[in-house]
């Protein structure tokens, strides 16, 4: 009887070894973590099916794990692995995460110490120590260089990493402001010049303010009309759909600041109420349509009542002073009372020749009225990310510098809450400078792409650049030793939000020849 019962038992146990063996040649051998999960007892459940045997059989063998049967992987300790926390935290460092090869082999090292993990990760140091080597080799400072994976997600081609990647980012991102800054001659015009163009392949409208007359031999490269401000003359009507009391009301407070007469004001408000009330007066007199001009509120000051004596004496003289200032340093540019439309001049590609403004007063009024107007004509426009027009300060200390006075201190300006607006409806400020130190807080704050091309040199603004940028003290050293077409920057919009070093694209003979 125990006999029988022996040769009952072994029988069955082969059959359910032949089972066993069966369903593992069919459905491959269970794996390791599910057979840790059952008790003596139990049933095995969740088995991979022949479907999924036979899916399996066809994955990427980067992206699948069936070359390395080693299951035991998944049941190692639960203490911390010191080795790969080690690897893992130099590979971030370094951004090398975003390396296809890099993550393949994470994936095998990390579970735990097994056959293919110590073979993966002597890999990755292999990788690591390759790239100390590079750091050696190249003494760049600015290292661990920009992923290719993150580094061409754009449209925007702004230039190339020292590596030859290009550094792509999106249109819309200059909506945020762009900075660029760089000594007299290291490539900034250069780099100017490459990114309008592609704005131009773009229909992208953009207004230049060329004080240095180096844009004019390169207009019909961008796609623009070139224009003198000698040639032309600029009124002061209003943006579509304000009236003279309202635009002439809001902009005297601008102008009272740049004038520096804060307490002027007032005065600056009643001379333009006498220009209004004359401008209607001859309209309703001749029946003929007119405009009003700057030389208008000038000629009008002297009427204000009430202002022979004590310190209103004093702001009229100053008003006047500084109105002088503005109409004899701009020549005939504001004393027209019929001037170019400003909306068709900022709805092209143009660029304004300004070689001949050089008075703080006048060039401060030039661009503060561009900018203020165009502010104003975008009082209705619903808020955008997208980008749809660019206007370009070049060498943006003459326009708009840092005050000066008693009231230094203050933080903003109303040129800050005029660049808030603008880039909130879809327009873009591009300044440059050679001594960005001196330019207006506002402007700086609000410049999320900041480019350095060739270097600076003076202590303050090298300081600033390390704030803005976030440099190390050693970054901060190798700033004055950039070379010509050198540059480092970041962009708050970009996939890589760090910094990157690099090169511009080189633009030749007048854009007939453009080369990376």
């Amino acid at each position: 009887m125990h006999r029988k019962a022996h040769i009952h038992i072994l029988l069955a146990a082969s059959l359910l070894a032949a089972s066993s063996f069966t369903e593992a040649v069919v459905n491959g051998p269970l794996p390791i973590a599910k057979l840790c999960d059952c008790t003596a007892g139990a049933v095995v459940h969740n088995r991979p099916s022949l479907e999924e045997s036979s899916m399996n059989q066809n994955k990427d063998p980067s992206r699948s794990d069936f070359l390395f049967r080693d299951r035991q992987k998944r049941c190692g300790s639960l203490e911390p692995d010191g080795e790969w926390l080690e690897l893992e935290e130099e590979i971030r460092r370094r951004h090398l995460q975003h390396d296809p090869a890099v993550q393949w082999l994470a994936g095998i090292a990390a579970p735990g110490k097994t056959r293919n993990s110590s073979w993966a990760r002597e890999k990755i140091r292999i990788i690591l120590e390759a790239e100390r080597i590079q750091d050696m080799r190249t003494g760049d400072v600015f290292r661990p260089l920009a992923p290719r994976e993150l580094l061409i997600q754009g449209d925007l081609y702004l230039c190339n990493q020292v590596d030859g990647i290009p550094w792509m980012v999106p249109t819309n991102a200059l909506t945020r402001g762009m900075l660029l800054t760089g000594p007299q001659g290291g490539g900034k015009t250069r780099l100017l010049i490459w990114i309008c163009h592609q704005l131009s392949d773009r229909n992208i409208p953009y207004f230049i303010l060329d004080p240095k007359q180096e844009l004019k031999d390169w207009a019909d490269y961008l796609g623009a009309s070139y224009v003198a401000v000698d040639d032309i003359s600029i009124d002061l009507s209003p943006p579509p759909g304000l009236t003279y009391e309202q635009w002439l009301r809001s902009l005297m407070p601008q102008l009272g600041e740049i004038l520096g007469v804060v307490y002027g004001i007032e005065i600056l408000q009643e001379a333009a109420t006498i220009c209004i009330d004359q401008r209607e007066k001859y309209i309703k007199e001749t029946g003929k349509d007119t405009e009003l001009c700057l030389n208008d509120l000038y000629t009008a000051v002297p009427f204000v009542t009430d202002i022979s004596r004590g310190r209103r004496a004093g702001y009229r003289d100053a008003v006047t002073t500084g109105l002088s200032r503005i109409l004899t340093g701009t020549g005939d540019l504001f004393r027209c009372r019929k001037g170019i439309d400003l909306a068709t001049l900022l709805n092209q590609n143009l660029i304004l020749g300004c070689r001949s403004i050089t008075d703080e007063f006048a060039a401060k009024f030039l661009a503060l009225y561009l900018l203020y107007w165009l502010y104003e004509a975008e009082r209705f426009s619903s808020p955008t990310d997208s980008l749809k027009r660019v206007l370009v300060l070049d060498d943006a200390t003459l326009y708009l510098q840092k005050r000066t006075g008693f009231d230094s201190l203050s933080s903003t300006s109303s040129f800050t809450h005029i660049f808030a607006r603008l880039r909130s409806s879809g327009n873009s400020i591009i300044a440059t400078t050679q001594i960005p130190h001196l330019s207006d807080p506002g402007l700086l704050a609000l410049s999320n792409t900041i480019l350095c091309v060739g270097g600076l040199h003076y202590g303050e603004d090298t300081k600033l650049l390390t704030q803005m940028l976030s440099l190390s003290e050693e970054q901060r050293r190798a700033i004055p030793h950039l070379r010509k077409r050198e540059v480092i920057g970041i962009c708050a919009g970009s996939a890589w939000p760090r910094i990157v070093h690099g090169s511009t694209v080189e633009v030749l003979n007048a854009g007939k020849d453009t080369h990376a």
